[in-house]
């Protein structure tokens, strides 16, 4: 009876420990992920004033003709470095003429971070990829991207926050849908080898580090 109750009171200290945070650190975590959403909105800003220049054509995931990547909105885990991703599935219908296609995805909402009381707004952090739709290409993303069967995981930009592992995802929808774009292959193929390049640069800069 009284490991019983020594078990219980033990839980009870952890899961409190679990749950407590200091205003100083909440103070910390608002400060450190404004400075990363300022950083990520510019970075969004740059890559589509370089499309516009470039007359770069991207399709909205909600177009009826989207048929290049499934989101599932919710975010999860990676495996090896706790990160909170985004799962990327290559549409059935894939169109067979295209090699390939460049995804830019943004969040929306709150995520519980440490406990369940104290939410950072997550909107606004980003996560990018290039999926290929062949053997010949690979595809790419974060350097923590991992295979999960069919699909990959991709870590967010929440990685680039300091003790990721904090971060409590749940069930509910992340993926701003409204504002996640596919950039066929094609559309950056027509680009001279500088623009390519800096498209190159820009795109994966999304997924860089605090710079």
């Amino acid at each position: 009876m009284r490991l019983i109750i020594f078990i219980s009171l033990l839980t009870f200290s952890v899961m409190l420990q679990a749950q407590t945070i200091t205003q100083q650190e909440k103070d910390q975590c608002n400060s450190y992920n404004k400075t990363i959403l300022t950083l990520q909105r510019q970075r969004v800003s740059n890559l589509v004033a370089f499309m516009r220049s470039h007359n770069i054509q991207s399709i909205g995931y909600n177009q009826t003709n989207q048929n290049y990547i499934k989101l599932l909105p919710g975010m999860y885990f990676t495996r090896r470095q706790k990160y909170p991703g985004v799962t990327i599935k290559k549409h059935p219908n894939f169109p067979s003429a295209e090699q390939g296609a460049y995804v830019v995805g943004v969040l929306k909402g709150n995520m519980p971070y440490k406990n369940l009381t104290f939410n950072v707004p997550v909107t606004g952090h980003t996560f990018a990829m290039f999926l290929s739709n062949s053997g010949s290409l690979k595809s790419t993303g974060h350097t923590d991207l991992e295979m999960d069967g069919n699909a990959y995981i991709l870590p967010t930009s929440l990685c680039l926050f300091y003790l990721p592992h904090q971060f409590k995802p749940g069930t509910r929808d992340y993926v701003d849908y409204q504002s996640t774009i596919v950039i066929p292959l094609a559309q950056i193929q027509k680009l001279s080898d500088s623009d390519r390049k800096e498209f190159h640069r820009l795109f994966y800069d999304l997924n860089g580090g605090l710079k």
